[in-house]
């Protein structure tokens, strides 16, 4: 009997020491486990710091200058100069926050360091000031505007460079040919002006006003482009005339006004002033050869009156 209470006796010393070691097992573990989690959260924590302060690096090392174009159809194209030391991926293009969205996240335009890029933003120019946005991958935002302001300009500076207020644009010349009675062909891509056909034709001019005193040139229904040619000693004469979006010249013109800083394209076509009848205003050169354009522009410049002779460009007819 005395053995079996001190075996007793044991059996509870034993089970005591079992219990004390399942519970300091789970003490361990369970503080382990957490001592575990905080140096993984603390890990996570920490790699997550670096990786931001490195974003927030790169994000100031991006350095970048917009600036925006248009095409000969009147697109505007955005130009992205990156200037600074690491390449930069644009996501995002706005025009005007709402009438052009580009989402460009599936394929970002990647502009290296010390690069140009050109992005077409498939929104036509109508007139007016417009504000362009771009988002880089790395979240910065640049902002631009079409046009810019131009910037001040004397008489002094006007007389050596151009005449009276206005400037065009030599490379942007073009004729057309006529698709139907009223309806330009290929409006308004158009061809090269500086050859072309002896059948009848329209040509298009594009033009800026710069006035130093930063006024609205209106262009009057005799406003023209007339052509000298000197193989047969003969002048002829296209009237400005208003066209549509789709290449159709109206019947009658509405005086095209020129806001300082701004530029438009001009289209000469009529035999007549003020007006277009088709087939009976339609203008082609008398001879093949070489021609002399000048343009007459008359008007209005603000209030006041406003007439200007510019000599243009060569064209050679065949």
């Amino acid at each position: 009997m005395h053995r079996y209470k001190e075996w007793g006796r044991r059996k509870k010393g034993v089970a005591g020491i079992i219990a004390a070691v399942f519970l300091f097992a789970m003490i361990f573990t369970t503080g382990l486990s957490f001592f575990l989690i905080i140096q993984y959260n603390y890990q996570l924590q920490h790699m997550a710091a670096i990786e931001r302060a490195q974003m927030e690096q790169e994000q100031s090392l991006e350095q970048f200058e917009l600036s925006a174009t248009l095409d000969d159809n009147n697109f505007m194209h955005v130009v992205v100069n990156n200037t600074g030391p690491i390449n930069i991926q644009i996501v995002y293009l706005f025009v005007n926050s709402t009438i052009k969205t580009l989402d460009l996240t599936s394929s970002p335009i990647m502009v290296n360091s010390g690069s140009i890029s050109s992005i077409n933003s498939t929104q036509r120019y109508e007139g007016g000031k417009y504000i362009f946005k771009v988002v880089t991958g790395r979240g910065n935002i640049g902002v631009g505007t079409y046009p810019l302001p131009p910037s001040p300009i004397t008489e002094e500076w006007l007389a050596e460079t151009q005449f009276g207020p206005t400037r065009l644009y030599f490379f942007s010349f073009r004729y057309y040919e006529y698709k139907s009675e009223f309806v330009l062909n290929n409006y308004p891509d158009g061809n090269s002006g500086f050859n072309a056909t002896t059948k009848p034709i329209a040509f298009r001019v594009k033009i800026s006003n710069f006035d130093p005193d930063k006024r609205t040139l209106t262009l009057s229904k005799y406003s023209h482009m007339w052509i000298f040619f000197s193989g047969v000693g003969k002048t002829q004469v296209w009237y400005i005339v208003n066209v549509k979006d789709d290449g159709t010249i109206e019947s009658t013109y509405s005086p095209i006004s020129i806001p300082y800083g701004e530029t438009k394209f001009l289209v000469f076509a009529s035999k007549s002033a003020g007006s277009f009848k088709g087939l009976g205003d339609h203008v082609s050169a008398p001879t093949s050869g070489t021609g002399y354009a000048t343009l007459l522009l008359h008007g209005l410049i603000g209030t006041d009156p406003y007439s200007q002779n510019i000599p243009f460009v060569g064209i050679f007819f065949e």
